[in-house]
């Protein structure tokens, strides 16, 4: 996906890159998007290839059931990358948890829109 949006005739030459973040699969879950943990140090790499994209970070939703160890565990994991500085995770419903464990993104729609049906 990352080389496609990286692709010249998907965005118009005179745009600035493109800033992404990097979905991480933190709990390594079935039922959720990302890539594993295990990817993250090859696909970092391979963004530094990439001219119209540049990395900023990651962003992940952890199981419900653990997330605060899952917050801790990406806040240590995104320290390894001095030119990242975005952390995207935490919810309306974990949001203090994830600004506390280094989260500088979070995403509050239930708050604000109400519970989905």
């Amino acid at each position: 996906m990352a080389q496609r949006l990286n692709d010249q005739h998907q965005r118009s030459k005179n745009l600035p890159k493109l800033k992404v973040l990097l979905q991480t699969n933190i709990d390594n879950e079935a039922t959720k998007s990302g890539v594993l943990v295990e990817q993250i140090d090859e696909l970092v790499t391979q963004f530094e290839s990439l001219k119209n994209l540049t990395l900023r970070g990651f962003m992940c939703i952890p199981n419900s059931s653990n997330s605060a160890q899952s917050f801790a565990r990406m806040a240590n994991i995104i320290k390894q990358y001095s030119n990242l500085d975005v952390l995207s995770m935490g919810m309306s419903h974990d949001l203090e948890s994830a600004i506390t464990h280094g989260a500088t993104f979070v995403r509050v729609g239930t708050d604000i829109f109400g519970k989905r049906i």
